[in-house]
């Protein structure tokens, strides 16, 4: 197994399951996946290649419940694509889509963020964005499809 590919399995604390047509670069992957109708809230998730960097535009509303409605999330991360992984890092933290686009500089810690490349949608899971989002992870979960 090669290097990239054992620190991918090994040393992620985080997994975000992506579904792209490409598997081992990031040509294909641009675009807007917004969550499946009826799940947990709104969100988007906004994949940008640029020069073989790779940019994770994460956008989450948390599930309508009154007072006890979660906080909005916002994240960005960046990195590459090898071997169909991506391999990067949050950057941004408290993006939100127009009062702070470009949100705040990550909290130091943060664990790698890691994307396996499959095929057909994006999976998250409120293992993985826990901890960019304060632990309130569980709105994030769900199923998000490729809209452009």
């Amino acid at each position: 197994m090669g290097s990239v590919k054992r620190y991918a399995y090994t040393s992620l604390v985080s997994i975000i399951a992506i579904t792209f047509p490409a598997m081992g670069h990031a040509s294909g992957s641009a675009g807007t996946y917004e969550r499946k109708d009826g799940e947990s809230g709104g969100g988007t998730i906004t994949v940008e290649d640029s020069s073989g960097s790779v940019r994770l535009v994460v956008q989450i509303g948390g599930i309508p419940n009154g007072a006890a409605t979660p906080a909005d999330c916002g994240f960005i991360a960046e990195g590459k694509i090898a071997a169909g992984i991506f391999l990067g890092t949050v950057t941004r933290q408290n993006v939100l889509a127009d009062l702070s686009p470009q949100g705040d500089a990550a909290s130091p810690g943060l664990p790698a963020l890691g994307a396996v490349l499959k095929r057909g949608s994006i999976r998250l899971t409120d293992a993985i964005a826990a901890p960019y989002c304060g632990g309130d992870g569980y709105t994030l979960d769900g199923d998000f499809v490729r809209k452009h």
